[in-house]
């Protein structure tokens, strides 16, 4: 399955680890609109040489099965040694960051820099840092304009809040604009923008396991439980079983969303209109898993 589909998610996880290891390393594909666990690797480091082992293991495999290991999407979190080695085994293919991991790593940052209550209390930093949030969903050709177009706003705003947000910008600017670039973190007209599915599947691993660094043998048996359930769900798939049906409202959600880039795409919006529409829709979203919380 896993050299078949062209979809990749990767995740790593780390307390359900054995103590001889650093990591648990799992790699998803999705089928059927599902999240299917092909592979899970215990990493004694996260060197990107050790990331390199793994895939070319993978790709001899495939070999071996008369199949290519050649994803056209790998969505993965963003760390630097994982997303080296991805760019060296897998030149052609399109890497993304997760885009739920982009907006925690910003929203950490927020916090860190003290605008926690101003996020909370003021509807204007309280924007401003959801537009910056929200600049993934844009085409990557106009980020830049966009990302400008929000500070010169800002400007116009009254000094304190200009010194409050003024560092936020520039941890943007050097952090996402310069240092990771623009492409691995761009998820304009992607379906999948996320790996939470692999997230979903550590969380019950988590379960499972039931301690922080078992001991090898009970890692052993929770990995053949899900290898049962694993072939379990493939056969239900397979005899016509769909995934969970989306409710009314997240479809009506990711309509508006696909008929802005409809929209945006033969010119009808204009670029800051269409990034307002983008940010309603969002928070739509936001309220949503807030009430649900």
């Amino acid at each position: 399955m896993l050299f078949q589909n062209s979809i990749v998610l990767m995740d790593e996880t780390f307390s359900t680890c054995p103590k001889l290891f650093d990591q648990v390393f799992t790699i998803h594909s999705i089928k059927y609109e599902q999240s299917f666990i092909c592979g899970i690797e215990l990493l004694p480091d996260r060197k990107k040489s050790t990331y390199r082992f793994v895939f070319e293991e993978l790709k001899g495999l495939a070999v071996r099965m008369n199949l290519v290991f050649s994803p056209s999407t790998i969505i993965t979190d963003f760390e630097p040694s994982l997303a080296e080695a991805i760019i060296s085994e897998f030149p052609s293919s399109n890497h993304i960051g997760c885009y739920f991991h982009f907006t925690q790593a910003v929203y950490r940052q927020i916090q860190h820099l003290g605008l926690s209550i101003g996020y909370c209390s003021d509807e204007s930093i309280r924007m401003t840092c959801r537009k910056r949030m929200a600049l993934p969903l844009l085409p990557s050709s106009v980020v830049l304009k966009c990302f400008e177009d929000l500070y010169e706003s800002v400007l116009l705003t009254s000094s304190s809040t200009l010194d409050s947000l003024k560092p936020l910008f520039e941890y943007y600017e050097n952090y996402w604009v310069k240092t990771i670039g623009i492409k691995r973190w761009n998820v304009y007209g992607i379906r999948i923008k996320t790996n939470n599915n692999a997230e979903g599947f550590h969380n019950r691993l988590n379960l499972r396991v039931a301690k922080h660094h078992p001991n090898i043998w009970i890692f052993t048996r929770c990995i053949q439980g899900e290898e049962i359930r694993f072939n379990h769900v493939l056969i239900k798939m397979i005899g016509g079983l769909t995934c969970r049906t989306k409710t009314a409202a997240t479809n009506a959600i990711q309509q508006r969303i696909d008929t802005l880039y409809l929209r945006y795409q033969i010119m009808i919006l204009l670029l800051m209109t269409y990034y307002s529409d983008f940010l309603m829709s969002l928070q739509k979203i936001h309220r949503r898993k807030e009430k649900n919380n």
